[in-house]
């Protein structure tokens, strides 16, 4: 794993970026136990903050944290997934509905740029383009907002979905449809049609969950 040590962060920071990626990526794959030795070797760092890292995590739904048992990156399950999608419905929906006449513009513009980039890395067959720029497109409709808490509230669980998607990323082809999903929802936002890029993005991640809910159940999670 590339490693870029941040010196001016504390250790439990760049332990709780460095693992969550490792988690979110599938090199720490659902269930597998934790090793603290073996991490502390990996990442440089003495169990202290490595522990520090490891509750952060817990709260965030990524690891189990058991009593005097260690720890275990925790398992994908359908109806905590269907929650989370549920959430991000509601904070993208949201998002949308800040949008106005006199602001939109500068979005749409930065969501067609992802948008393009989005395709031309699907006609290239770069799967992992593919999927940055997609979660990119999502991110920005949040960002929009301005609003901290919102933003960190998505970001938390645009990891967990993502977590999902590699998790089942070799189990079906990317679906094209997607990307016309997106542009339905970019072409609402251009005619001032906010209730309906609400409408757009919200049915865009309930298809998104149901292909990603029909791998997992397919893989008997």
């Amino acid at each position: 794993m590339d490693r870029t040590v941040v010196r001016n962060r504390p250790l439990h920071e760049q332990a709780i970026d460095q693992l969550r990626e490792m988690i979110v990526e599938g090199a720490l794959k659902p269930g597998a136990r934790i090793s603290e030795k073996d991490l502390c070797d990996s990442l440089e760092i003495s169990r202290t903050p490595l522990r520090e890292a490891l509750k952060v995590l817990a709260a965030e739904g990524l690891i189990t944290l058991f009593a005097r048992r260690g720890a275990a990156v925790s398992d994908l399950t359908s109806e905590k997934l269907g929650e989370k999608f549920e959430a991000i419905r509601m904070v993208e929906a949201f998002a949308l509905s800040r949008a106005s006449e006199d602001n939109v513009g500068p979005l749409v513009d930065q969501l067609q740029a992802i948008q393009d980039e989005m395709a031309t890395a699907l006609a290239k067959g770069n799967v992992k383009r593919y999927f940055a720029s997609n979660e990119q497109f999502h991110k920005a409709i949040v960002a929009s907002t301005g609003n901290e808490t919102l933003i960190d509230i998505h970001t938390s669980l645009s990891g967990h979905l993502r977590r999902a998607r590699v998790f089942g990323l070799h189990s079906r082809p990317i679906d094209h449809k997607f990307i016309n999903e997106h542009a339905r929802v970019i072409k609402a936002l251009r005619k001032g049609d906010f209730a309906g890029a609400q409408k757009e993005i919200s049915s865009h991640l309930s298809a998104v969950e149901r292909g990603v809910l029909k791998v997992l159940e397919g893989h008997g999670q």
